[in-house]
């Protein structure tokens, strides 16, 4: 928490903040995380949905070029399996700060569109496997933590599979209306493949597998990768 707060205040100071021009605001609106996997050469996708909102600062440097920045909490869950008593599920909890170079066109004070492309930087707080029967097993993917019906079963050597950290590339378009609403479409590529190296996660055998065939593959034997997409509609007012 206390890196992505020092993330969050080098992007508003890297605004050269001047009262004219800076306009501060909050967004919310619904998020579609695309998990992309490759394992060996098999190729698979899994799409996850959500919800994202969060104070934003946008700062114009004329009536077009502009720059925007905020504080994102996503949260995002699906049911993977339900069979009689048992069900389970995924769920991600995450803050992103986006950096995004806005150009804006404005047909009037109250109608305006824009288009926007940019990094953003994100740090996963959990992503936590529960199955739930008569009792409640967790698996917490970013640090190997184990919870059985609220008890500790953590193996102190495994550290988790999957790394917090991950930096994407978005883009998108919106529009601006009423004056101090806004309305926006994006789409964001992850660049870092977000698997631990197999040595540093210490995984067991049958952590990471897929199933063709009948044939199964182990991680220890496999290249494995994995980006994070994201696709997003949000709307927005400015204060």
């Amino acid at each position: 928490m206390k890196k992505i707060t020092l993330l969050f205040a080098f992007a508003v100071a890297a605004l050269s903040v001047s009262a004219q021009g800076l306009k501060f605001g909050a967004e919310i609106g619904y998020a579609h995380d695309i998990m992309k996997m490759k394992i060996g050469g098999i190729k698979t996708s899994d799409g996850i949905n959500g919800i994202q909102v969060g104070p934003v600062l946008h700062y114009g440097f004329d009536e077009h070029l502009g720059i925007k920045t905020g504080l994102l909490y996503k949260y995002a869950g699906e049911k993977i399996l339900e069979q009689g008593d048992n069900k389970i599920s995924e769920r991600f909890h995450d803050l992103t700060i986006p950096v995004q170079f806005v150009y804006t066109h404005n047909f009037s004070d109250n109608f305006g569109i824009y288009g926007f492309a940019g990094p953003k930087l994100n740090l996963g707080l959990s992503y936590i496997d529960r199955n739930k029967g008569e009792k409640v097993y967790k698996y917490n993917h970013f640090n190997g933590k184990e919870k059985y019906d609220g008890e500790d079963v953590s193996d102190a050597d495994h550290e988790g599979n999957v790394k917090r950290f991950d930096v994407k590339f978005g883009f998108g378009v919106g529009v601006n209306f009423l004056k101090n609403f806004y309305g926006q479409l994006s789409i964001d590529f992850g660049l870092l493949n977000r698997i631990k190296d197999n040595k540093d996660a210490e995984l067991d055998d049958d952590d990471w597998y897929w199933d063709d065939d009948d044939d199964y593959y182990d991680i220890d034997d496999v290249d494995v990768k994995m980006h994070m997409n994201a696709f997003q509609l949000s709307v927005g007012y400015y204060f």
